[in-house]
């Protein structure tokens, strides 16, 4: 009678794991991305590997020693699995960095030779929501930055800043869904057509929060607020009419009214820039 093996379980971020054996992945014809079904019983757990044709192989990408915007690359892809080879001094010191930046992502497997990374995305994610969210940070960002450089509070200007990582965590979630979707034979033209009009509108918003942190770092001059709360109110309603599907309420000609009469250098070119943006994103949303 075989003795059994014993793993220890290993937590990871929300999630737990266990490793298998290695002769019976083997024993198998197992490999990285291959599935198995993983059924509770009475008195355990039940491990089997799936060997229907009907299911899909998880999406495998292989990468010797590996850098991070190789990785990025492959998750923006939409790979489920990325296996580094050799992976160099330096990628290890990035990996840390690498797993805050791209939202599901873990490491599965790591030893000297290798890492083994899997991306985990809830089956609840939709990027509506998503590009909702990242309309509301971006917005935060250039609103709270106005009234930081009023009043002289680094602390809230630092906090904007921060709040680039969030944003660019968010766009980069976006678009692995946008790319997976894009991949259904069974899109409709107009389904089509939005996750490309959505590609567009997340990667304005992920510049509206570049732009909103340089204007963190701008010299103030005069009242800012009242100029950011307008961009603002036009970005919130140009994003809601395009995730709706809807024409543009947006006060356009205020905005337009606003680019055109420029500013100084400093902070009101950068709110100009951002007005640009956000009139960018009604014009999709017409």
């Amino acid at each position: 009678m075989r003795r059994p093996a014993y793993r220890r379980i290993v937590r990871v971020g929300n999630s737990f794991y266990v490793s298998l054996p290695r002769d019976w992945v083997r024993s198998q014809e197992l490999e990285p991305g291959s599935l198995v079904s993983v059924e509770p019983v009475e008195d355990g757990i039940l491990v089997k590997p799936v060997t229907s044709k009907g299911v899909r192989r998880a999406r495998v990408k292989t990468l010797e020693r590996g850098s991070v915007q190789e990785v990025i690359r492959a998750y923006l892809a939409g790979y489920e699995v990325i296996e580094i080879r050799s992976p160099s001094t330096e990628f290890r010191r990035s990996l840390d960095k690498l797993l805050n930046l791209l939202v599901g992502l873990e490491v599965v497997e790591e030893r000297g030779d290798h890492v083994v990374l899997q991306c985990f995305i809830r089956e609840d994610y939709e990027v509506r929501n998503v590009l909702s969210r990242m309309d509301s940070i971006s917005r935060s960002m250039y609103l709270d930055a106005a009234v930081g450089l009023e009043r002289g509070d680094e602390e809230l200007l630092e906090s904007v800043r921060s709040r680039d990582d969030r944003l660019d965590r968010l766009y980069f979630l976006a678009v692995r869904l946008l790319r997976s979707s894009a991949l259904s034979p069974t899109l409709s033209g107009r389904e089509r057509v939005f996750l490309i009009d959505a590609r567009l509108v997340a990667k304005i918003l992920e510049e509206i929060g570049d732009e909103a942190e340089r204007l963190t770092y701008a010299k103030p001059r005069g009242s800012l607020v009242e100029a950011a709360e307008l961009i603002a109110e036009c970005q919130r309603k140009a994003v809601n009419s395009f995730l709706r599907g809807s024409c543009c309420e947006a006060p356009l000609e205020e905005l337009r009214s606003f680019i055109s009469a420029g500013g100084a250098a400093g902070a009101w070119d950068v709110l100009n820039r951002i007005a640009r943006l956000v009139l960018d994103v009604a014009e999709i949303a017409f």
